[in-house]
């Protein structure tokens, strides 16, 4: 079996290759919380939404669809591949240029996003609707 762990620190773990997410991105500091999101075999799936710090659940997925699962494995997939390329030290400028051009597909200014955030903000700050 093999592990692939993105994470925001610097973490270690035996036969695991991990890739690092910076916490320097603007985006985290704004974020309202921490996800988790677990993959296995692109057959079942885990998404969770935690309070910062992790100490309250308050949403979570799970799923043995293997459409989604496979779907979010791919997206790990790139997102492992993405983050690996853009953190090594070796990486010539030229294919640093390729990475910034295509790095318009990943925005986060989009409706969905927005939305994401102002439910969750709202979720960790213990309000609710009935459609959330």
């Amino acid at each position: 079996m093999h592990v692939s762990v993105i994470a925001y620190e610097p973490v270690e773990f035996a036969g695991v290759t991990v890739a690092r997410f910076s916490r320097d991105n603007p985006l985290l500091a704004s974020f309202p919380g921490e996800w988790l999101i677990s993959v296995v075999d692109g057959r079942e799936q885990l998404i969770a939404f935690l309070t910062r710090g992790g100490d309250e659940l308050l949403q979570a997925i799970w799923s043995a669809s293997p459409f989604l699962s496979w779907s979010l494995q791919c997206f790990m997939s790139s997102e492992f591949t993405h983050l690996g390329t853009l953190n090594d030290p070796d990486l010539p400028p030229e294919a640093r240029e390729v990475m910034r051009r295509y790095s318009r597909h990943l925005s986060f200014d989009v409706p969905g996003y927005r939305e994401i955030v102002r439910r969750l903000r709202r979720s960790a700050s213990g309000e609710s609707k009935p459609d959330d």
